[in-house]
């Protein structure tokens, strides 16, 4: 007789790791480290800087490949200024999970020599290209400007401008390279220059627009520009200018439901902290300019640069931000390893008049540090539904599985930030606390409950963004401390706001006794 039986199989690559459910857990895995791969390790080539192969991450970023086998690949080059002159490429595929180096580091780089002493000009370089004598692109700070695009059989990796050049002072150069991932092969890709100022930021940023074809470049503000790259002509273009002085150190992603390009980036300060904020340029007009976002829930921590991870989870719309640390040298600097940031769009109105919801999520165990922040370091990966980090070159790749999906929603909702308006009428025999609020804005919220000295008083239905009333009694002459918080429909609760209600002493409303002496007469004489 046959018996069946039910089994679930799940089918993984060889060597990968197929995408758990979500739930908030942190990894760091691989064979060996991007380290492991250094071209140089006795540090005496004529391209190893002060740092080595540590360099390649100084000030620099990493993008996903997802066409790089089956499950993609993270792809990291960079140095600049005389951290690292190499110029090398390094992957990191899911389906092995061990570091390879993809190219060697051009034979044409040369010694730290300049042309004329005081000058930032090395010798043996196109310097207005970015380029070697053999068409390989300069080693540069290439902040979170790296950008994988279709290409080959394995994609292309894009270095679309070129930061604080190796060897140089402040120089950059504003023309496109790539990178075929399946041959190891640099070309110069740009036909043109991208309309960056060229002093020693030519692109902070990019993301992918994959429905226009287009790889989008922002650099500082206060004179920024925000460009595009045509894929399909090879030509850069200014789609705007913006005056704002947000954009500095920025990382950016698009996000696909709302057409956006997201920035998250500080205003910049040479001397203080600056709040960390959310700008959105519309892809749609993008002459339209840059927009600062309404920003609800838990406040972004404020520091002086701002080279923070932030990328878009594509399969929940929510973007997420992870702040790292960043000690280089500054004494209002940040150390955050354990907390990410989620961000929501607004689940109705406009985008632009719409309010974009923060929640501050913990991690059940640290990142790895940065030391100089993760930029663009910290990646999306779709294909395996998890957010990668490679935090330095001697460090394990870390993994994170956003709280969503079958594993379950985790992440409360935003603390309240609006206290609730509280009117107090005298009812006999008591006085009546009529308590009204508003829900926040996130799409998730089912219920508010209000707290009274500590304890759960109510416990309502409601709707984001609706009303809600609550009413309790009071004998007066007292202060009561009210909470209330909101929760979502799995049942996660946020942070209470708590304030305080001040309820007078009950009116007098009992009436003199009647008089008890009897009164005088006196008598009233006219004189006339």
């Amino acid at each position: 007789m046959w018996q069946w039986v039910n089994y679930t199989v799940t089918m993984v690559p060889k060597g990968g790791v197929p995408p758990p459910p979500g739930n908030n857990m942190v990894e760091l895995v691989g064979t060996n480290t991007l380290k492991d791969c250094d071209p140089n390790p006795a540090r005496n080539a004529v391209y190893t800087g002060v740092s080595g192969v540590n360099g390649i991450v100084a000030d620099c970023g990493m993008t996903y490949a997802p066409d790089y086998g089956t499950l993609g690949a993270l792809v990291v080059t960079g140095g600049g200024h005389a951290d690292y002159g190499g110029n090398e490429v390094y992957v990191f595929p899911f389906d092995t999970m061990t570091w390879v180096r993809l190219t060697e580091p051009s034979t044409a780089i040369q010694p730290l020599v300049f042309n004329t002493p005081g000058t930032n000009v090395p010798i043996g370089c196109d310097l207005v290209h970015g380029e070697h004598s053999d068409g390989t692109p300069l080693s540069n700070h290439n902040y979170s400007s790296l950008q994988a695009i279709p290409g080959g059989n394995k994609g292309l990796l894009l270095s679309y401008t070129k930061n604080n050049i190796c060897w140089t002072g402040q120089e950059s150069s504003p023309w496109s390279h790539v990178c075929d991932l399946e041959t190891g092969v640099w070309s110069r890709y740009s036909v043109n220059a991208a309309p960056h100022r060229w002093d020693n930021i030519a692109a902070d940023a990019t993301c992918y627009d994959a429905s226009r074809g287009r790889v989008w470049g922002v650099n500082r503000g206060g004179s920024g520009i925000i460009s595009y790259l045509d894929l399909a002509s090879k030509t850069h273009s200014a789609a705007l200018g913006y005056a704002v002085n947000g954009g500095y150190l920025a990382t950016c992603a698009r996000t696909p439901v709302n057409d956006l390009m997201l920035l998250c980036s500080a205003i910049y300060s040479e001397t203080v902290g600056a709040p960390t904020q959310l700008y959105a340029v519309d892809l749609k007009s993008p002459g339209s300019g840059i927009k600062y976002l309404a920003l609800f829930g838990d406040v972004l921590p404020s520091v002086r640069y701002c080279p923070v991870g932030f990328d878009w989870d594509t399969a929940n719309n929510v973007g997420w931000i992870y702040f790292g640390n960043w000690t280089w040298g500054e004494t209002d600097g940040i150390n955050d390893t354990t907390h990410v940031y989620r961000v929501t769009p607004p689940i109705s109105g406009s985008w632009i008049t719409g309010t974009w919801s923060i929640s501050k999520v913990a991690l059940p165990s640290a990142l790895p540090d940065c030391v100089n922040g993760p930029y663009s370091r910290w990646r999306y990966c779709s294909k395996i539904s998890k957010f990668a980090l490679v935090s330095k070159a001697g460090n394990k790749v870390a993994l994170w599985t956003p709280p969503s999906g079958s594993g379950g929603d985790t992440i409360a909702p935003a603390k309240p930030i609006v206290a609730l308006n509280a009117i107090i009428a005298w009812s006999v025999p008591m006085y009546n606390v009529l308590l009204h609020g508003t829900a926040g804005p996130e799409s998730d919220i089912a219920k508010v409950r209000i707290y009274k000295n500590g304890v759960l008083a109510s416990e309502q239905a409601v709707a984001p963004l609706a009303t809600f009333n609550f009413t309790m009694m009071s004998a007066g002459a007292e202060t009561l401390s009210i909470g209330h918080s909101f929760v979502d429909g799995a049942g996660n609760e946020s942070a209470q706001l708590v304030q305080t209600v001040v309820v007078p002493a009950a009116p007098d409303l009992t009436a003199p006794g009647a008089p008890k002496t009897p009164m005088t007469l006196v008598s009233v004489v006219w004189v006339p």
